[in-house]
């Protein structure tokens, strides 16, 4: 809050340069009604003072301008002024009225008469603009210039040659924020803790800020779009970098309008720049990675637990009663919607992902309720990762618990179900069991018999994975890999995260939904058109980009498993057998023939159509 005490409130006068021919008489009539206590007399660089301009009064202006023809590019006068007895009325405005200093908006109306009309005389009509003004004209904000100065001193002239702040990039961070704390409504979305590590992380490498006036901020800020689609991404420079800034125009619907506009009243000032209180920041972040993202990148876990707990949270919720921490926290999240009245809201920014899916969880458990007679359906690990597009419920078909994966690409349900079902037949205690399918429109679904237990990969991490499990490992994998053989099927996949070990010990194989026939191989046409994600298969577990073979990912994960003398014997048991079958039931995607033919579509396309551009945009579409 600004200080506009009795004692009196600090504004500012500009004459610009078409002005000063009655600087003496403006000056001689200021001191009858307020105290001057500064001058500056200033002068920008030429080349930058549409520049300026622009960035002073928040309207893009052309080279030449009317305004720069108005007011003059030479030097101007600054007045430091101090009103003793301010005195505030609605007065009528060029936009329309407004609340302002009467004093001060008088004496600047009297002296544009003084000087033939128009905008020759620029003066503050609250302290709130006295900051924005003075913070862009000296780089110093309205509390600090009064912490530092004597209003008591004798009117001091200085000469000087400045342009606004940040005019030639910032000199750093703290710089940037200083000024934006006095001339935008602004809230750093996520990420301040710090922000230098978070510039510099691949997965995040931008500042997420929510914003009130958009146009004024990318002024401020002195931001250039950095590209050539309607992106709000900006590039400033800061010291001797380029850093991104992703201005979040609380028009666009990014999140409910109440609640963006609650955000920045709540907001609070944190280590220099302003960022969400807590409560908000708890919530903002579940959405963001639920409803903006596909999947949740692993840096937001310790930060919204440790909010969970600021938020005093665990005295109502136990946590770990939940396997999946996202599960409780996106309930907490749509709780904390409907309590509060705000809605999910679809962004008007094309580049935003919106989970509608995940929003339209209810009416999926409402399907599966009334038509598959299931109870207790419930959405698990809320955007756990799957890169597939799948999304997670448990539910109870009477007695029995289902894990129900909702979604998929193309018509990765049927493909999982008809492997799945040909390897649970062969063998049930390594494969799950597949319930129930259906692929129609919107609703396409595999039911599973639910499996309790966790993956090898996360078993690993945890350091849980002890010797006495590893010998009943290896001899399971062996299994498996006869039984995928028998079944003439190459999952693909094979990988550590697509290994379940149950609390008794049983090793399951899971994820087949990219499958394919090891004898009559044929691509999935929808991974045809998905070539990341086909290049992705089996990860570093995979033979090679684009080739498949079960016996070598195997092979690999026994060498993850590794070797010990308690299970020394069945560990070379099952290498041995994984070896000897490397390349019996392989695949590969020829990834060479499918670009040639590509290449001749463009061809053809680049004949039939002449124009340039649209040649790159037809080839663009079809490499991708």
């Amino acid at each position: 809050m600004l200080r506009t005490t009795q004692n009196g409130e600090l504004h500012l006068m500009v004459l610009w340069e078409t002005a000063r021919y009655k600087e003496n008489e403006i000056l001689a009539d200021i001191r009858n009604h307020l105290k001057i206590l500064e001058c500056y007399d200033i002068k920008w660089s030429d080349r930058l003072v549409e520049d300026n301009f622009s960035r002073f009064y928040g309207v893009k202006l052309g080279s030449n301008s009317a305004k720069t023809r108005e007011c003059g590019r030479g030097r101007f006068l600054l007045l430091l002024l101090w009103d003793e007895h301010p005195r505030y009325d609605f007065v009528c405005t060029s936009r329309g009225h407004e609340y302002v200093n009467v004093n001060i908006f008088g004496l600047k109306e009297k002296y544009r008469k003084w000087t033939n009309g128009g905008s020759k005389i620029h003066a503050t009509n609250n302290p709130r603009e006295t900051n924005h003004d003075l913070t862009l004209l000296l780089g110093t904000n309205y509390e600090d210039y009064l912490a530092k100065f004597d209003r008591n001193s004798s009117e001091a002239v200085h000469k000087l040659d400045r342009d606004l702040s940040g005019a030639g990039g910032w000199k750093s961070l703290d710089e940037l924020f200083y000024v934006l704390n006095a001339t935008a409504e602004y809230v750093v979305l996520r990420g301040f803790e710090n922000l230098e590590e978070t510039l510099a992380s691949r997965k995040h490498g931008d500042i997420d800020i929510l914003v009130r006036d958009y146009a004024n901020t990318v002024m401020i800020i002195n931001g250039k779009t950095c590209f050539a689609d309607q992106r709000p991404h900006y590039l400033t420079k800061v010291g001797d970098r380029e850093i991104y800034m992703d201005l979040w125009d609380i028009k666009k619907n990014y999140h409910d309008p109440k609640w963006e506009n609650k955000i920045l009243e709540t907001r609070k000032l944190y280590n220099g720049l302003y960022v969400p209180d807590d409560e908000n920041y708890f919530y903002l972040l579940i959405y963001h990675v639920t409803i903006h993202k596909q999947q949740i990148v692993a840096d937001y876990f310790p930060v919204v637990k440790d909010l969970f707990y600021k938020n005093a949270l665990d005295k109502k919720y136990n946590l770990s009663a939940y396997q999946f921490p996202f599960d409780l926290y996106f309930k907490l999240l749509k709780d904390f919607m409907k309590e509060k009245g705000y809605c999910f809201t679809r962004p008007q920014d094309p580049v935003v992902f919106y989970n509608e899916r995940l929003i339209r969880a209810d009416e999926i458990t409402a399907f599966l309720e009334k038509n598959y007679f299931l109870r207790d359906v419930r959405l698990v690990m809320v955007n756990s990762g799957s890169c597939s597009g799948y999304m997670y419920l448990e539910a109870y078909q009477n007695d029995k618990k289902l894990f129900i994966k909702w979604g998929g690409i193309g018509d990765s349900c049927v493909n999982e179900y008809k492997f799945a079902r040909r390897l649970y037949d062969e063998n049930p205690k390594n494969f799950v069991e597949p319930v129930f399918f259906r692929f129609s429109g919107e609703q396409k679904f595999i039911a599973y018999e639910y499996i309790a237990g966790q993956s090898l990969e996360s078993l690993s991490e945890k350091g849980l994975l002890k010797n006495k499990d590893k010998g009943a490992i290896v001899r399971q994998i062996k299994v498996i890999a006869q039984n995928l053989l028998a079944a003439d099927c190459v999952h693909r996949d094979v990988r550590p995260a697509n290994f379940i070990l149950t609390p008794e010990g049983r090793l399951v194989l899971i994820d087949l939904q990219f499958a394919v026939s090891a004898s009559k191989y044929r691509e999935l046409p929808v991974l045809k058109k998905n070539r990341g994600m086909l290049k992705c298969l089996g990860c570093e577990f995979a033979r090679n980009d684009y080739s498949w073979d079960d016996m070598y990912s195997l092979a690999k994960m026994l060498d993850f498993i590794g070797r010990d003398e308690a299970y020394g014997r069945d560990f070379d048991d099952a290498l041995s057998f994984v070896r000897e079958n490397i390349g019996k039931k392989a695949v590969a995607y020829n990834i060479k023939k499918d670009r040639s033919k590509t290449k001749a579509v463009i061809r053809i396309l680049s004949l039939l159509i002449p124009v340039k551009s649209w040649r790159k945009k037809f080839r663009k579409m079809w490499e991708n």
